[in-house]
């Protein structure tokens, strides 16, 4: 009897056992589940947006008015950049393209972040003294040297 009871157990396991080997097991998939979506995520710093416009708020450093992709030779072309997760004082570049020719270039620190990790900074390029020369410009945005993204605008007579 005593034999016949443990062979009854020893059989009930094993079939037990190769049951949960066929049937998925949902509490550990939870559990990883919840595991890896309550990592953090990388926060990699990278720039959002580049707006280019006629004129920028001196509060907020966003572009006012609008945002524009043709000017006139004598304009001033205005750029807002806003950065994501990157540091006060990350290193940000900008390039004005004319053809393949860089025709100018600002280097610029991220500003602060606000609680979300955004944050805004703007620049501006002033037309030289016989204007800007007509034809398709490009604008490139590099933080830490690494290019974030580029704009194309016109120059019109």
């Amino acid at each position: 009897m005593r034999c016949q009871t443990l062979l009854t157990i020893a059989t009930i396991t094993a079939l037990a056992a190769c049951a949960r080997r066929d049937a998925p097991d949902t509490a550990a998939d939870s559990a990883i589940a919840a595991a890896t979506s309550a990592q953090p995520t990388a926060k990699t710093p990278h720039v959002r947006a580049i707006e280019l416009g006629r004129a920028v708020d001196t509060v907020t450093n966003r572009i006012t008015g609008g945002v524009v992709s043709s000017y006139q030779a004598s304009d001033t072309i205005y750029v807002s950049l806003r950065t994501e997760y990157a540091p006060e004082g990350t290193s940000l570049n900008v390039r004005l393209m004319h053809g393949k020719t860089t025709v100018d270039s600002v280097d610029l620190k991220s500003g602060t972040p606000n609680a979300e990790g955004l944050a805004v900074v703007a620049t501006h390029f002033t037309a030289r003294t016989k204007g800007w020369a007509t034809g398709s410009y490009r604008l490139e945005v590099l933080l830490n040297g690494v290019s974030q993204g580029l704009s194309d605008f016109e120059v019109r007579k």
